[in-house]
C-alpha cells in the first residue's frame, strides 16, 4: 500500500460549460448497482470505451470509486497520453473522499498514488 508521502489528493474542479476545452484528455464516467463505464476523449475525439459488470454485493459508492480508479489506471498505463486530464464524475462522496489524504480506504489510496506515476509526462 502506498505510503502517505506517495499519495496526493485528487484536484477537484467545478464543472462549467466547455471546461473540457482546457484539457487534452477528458473522461466521462458513471457507475450504478449493475456496472460501470467510462469513455475517454482526446482532443474531442473518442478514443476508448470501457464497460464492466460488477458483483451484486458492491455498493454504489464502491462502484463509483472503482470507476474513477479504473479510469485513472487506464490513463496511467497509456503512455501516449499527457498527464493533464479531466475525469467528470457526479459522485460527490467519491470526489470528497479522493480529496482526503488520510483516508484508509484501499481503493482511494491506490487511486491517489496513481497520479504520481504520471509526473514527468508532457502536457
Amino acid at each position: 500500500m502506498a505510503h502517505l508521502s506517495e499519495r496526493s489528493p485528487i484536484n477537484l474542479v467545478r464543472y462549467y460549460k466547455n471546461i473540457e476545452d482546457n484539457f487534452p484528455v477528458v473522461c466521462f464516467k458513471d457507475g450504478s448497482k449493475v456496472g460501470l463505464a467510462f469513455v475517454v476523449f482526446q482532443d474531442h475525439i473518442e478514443i476508448e470505451v470501457h464497460q464492466f459488470r460488477i458483483r451484486d454485493e458492491c455498493s454504489v459508492f464502491q462502484v463509483e470509486l472503482l470507476c474513477i480508479a479504473q479510469a485513472v489506471n487506464w490513463i496511467r498505463t497509456d503512455e501516449t497520453l499527457p498527464s493533464n486530464f479531466l475525469i467528470c464524475s457526479d459522485s460527490l462522496s467519491s470526489l470528497y473522499d479522493l480529496n482526503c489524504i488520510t483516508s484508509e480506504n484501499r481503493l482511494i489510496i491506490k487511486t491517489q498514488a496513481n497520479p504520481s506515476f504520471l509526473q514527468g509526462r508532457g502536457v
